[in-house]
């Protein structure tokens, strides 16, 4: 009996020495990345639940109207661009230029020293150049 005492003890305070993710979130704004999208501007936050599930929520305006744009988050800076991390769900536009997207994918903490690019084209058509940049951290 003592030593099941004694194994409920350590187990429990080894239990209390575990890191736990903490819930963070960061704001961040597009700019024109190219003169494609010299009229293009938004805001980004996103959101880690501390669960590795990272949200997404995108707002653009001055894109162009009625149109499917490809978006991805990439190692690097808007200024120092890198290699894709990882595709997001395309963003449509509306007729007006405007597009949101709201998305929560797995994708473990938030990234740091990386960048999201809203590309010409969706990506089942050839990206083509980026419109609007937006770094992270």
């Amino acid at each position: 009996m003592k030593n099941v005492l004694a194994l409920a003890v350590l187990a429990l305070s080894f239990a209390g020495c575990a890191p736990t993710a903490q819930p963070s979130s960061y704001d961040t704004t597009f700019a024109p990345a190219s003169p494609l999208g010299a009229k293009v501007s938004g805001k980004a936050r996103l959101s880690n639940a501390g669960d590795g599930t990272t949200t997404y929520q995108l707002t653009l305006k001055g894109l162009p109207a009625s149109a499917t744009l490809g978006m991805g988050v990439y190692v690097g800076s808007c200024t120092n661009q890198g290699n894709l991390k990882y595709a997001l769900p395309n963003l449509s536009s509306d007729a007006g230029g405007n597009g949101t997207l709201e998305v929560a994918l797995k994708t473990g903490s938030l990234p740091i020293k990386a960048y999201i690019n809203v590309h010409q084209r969706s990506a089942e058509t050839g990206l083509g150049a980026a419109l609007a940049c937006a770094n992270i951290r």
